[in-house]
């Protein structure tokens, strides 16, 4: 899943005339370019089927939705890396941190929560 998004987000950094362009068409997307989305999406859903048959997922997790969300965060973080505010490789791990760990400050339990300090 990384070097697939790293091949994409690298399709932006090399070209940023040819994203203005990839991003102009997605405004009325015609056949060609929903064709590509089709696609494009497809390749993601099978390279995360791949990790749930291995169990690389969570069982529960719903591979088509979360197929949806890596395509919608490559087109959010291609921007940064057109601008140059980020590398691909940033927008990547950027990209992966919250997909896989989300927002949210992690909440510990307080059965795995360090001992309270004396003092």
């Amino acid at each position: 899943l990384s070097a697939y998004i790293d091949l994409q987000l690298a399709y932006f950094a090399d070209s940023p005339t040819r994203a203005l362009i990839t991003a102009a068409t997605l405004g009325s997307p015609p056949q060609a370019v929903v064709r590509h989305i089709e696609t494009f999406q497809a390749d993601v859903r099978g390279l995360l089927e791949d990790l749930h048959r291995r169990a690389r997922l969570r069982p529960e997790v719903d591979v088509d939705l979360l197929a949806g969300l890596v395509v919608a965060g490559i087109s959010a973080v291609a921007p940064h890396v057109v601008s140059r505010r980020l590398t691909a490789l940033e927008a990547r791990k950027r990209l992966l941190d919250l997909l896989l760990h989300g927002a949210l400050p992690v909440q510990r339990s307080p059965s795995t929560a360090p001992p309270a300090r004396e003092g």
